[in-house]
């Protein structure tokens, strides 16, 4: 971030009151403090933490407030990392298992495509044996093709949304 010059910063709205001639004058619009007033001084002090727990002086706040308070959020913390990891691996499990039996629905799909196709070609049926074989390959082409470029547009989004982060 850059630092910003006082000609950079907009003019303010409601210019302050100036003062002129001896200090014990009050100026127009204010100046000196009315009698029985006492001028004050505010300061406001802003404190910016990102993460998923709170920062350490936080952290010594709660306990402050509730002994073992530190202790009982981080121990939430681990539950829920732990839970997230499980729920991840029943996933990545579950796509696993989709991918093998898709896997192996195609390859017995394709070997019943060819072996019908031999068939008929060994019984004299060339025709049917050409378009029976050439539609198993012609399927199996496409969805190599098509899985290739799936899975190159998922990598691209994941590299964007990495890229975000």
């Amino acid at each position: 971030m850059s630092r910003k010059s006082r000609e950079d910063l907009p003019a303010r709205q409601d210019p302050l009151p100036t003062r002129s001639g001896p200090p014990s004058e009050p100026a127009e619009g204010g100046g000196l403090p009315a009698a029985g007033v006492t001028p004050t001084t505010s300061v406001q002090h802003t404190r910016l933490h990102a993460g998923p727990l709170p920062d350490p002086q936080t952290l010594a706040q709660y306990e402050q407030v509730l002994p073992g308070a530190a202790a009982r959020i981080f121990e939430r913390f681990e539950r829920q990392a732990e839970h997230r990891i499980a729920l991840e691996r029943v996933v990545i499990l579950g796509e696993n298992g989709r991918a093998n039996w898709g896997l192996a629905a195609a390859v017995s799909i394709a070997l019943a495509g060819f072996i019908t196709a031999g068939f008929l070609g060994f019984t004299g049926h060339e025709m049917p044996s050409s378009v029976i074989g050439g539609a198993t390959l012609a399927s199996l082409t496409w969805a190599f093709i098509r899985g290739t470029s799936v899975r190159r547009s998922e990598r691209i989004e994941k590299a964007k949304l990495q890229a975000r982060e």
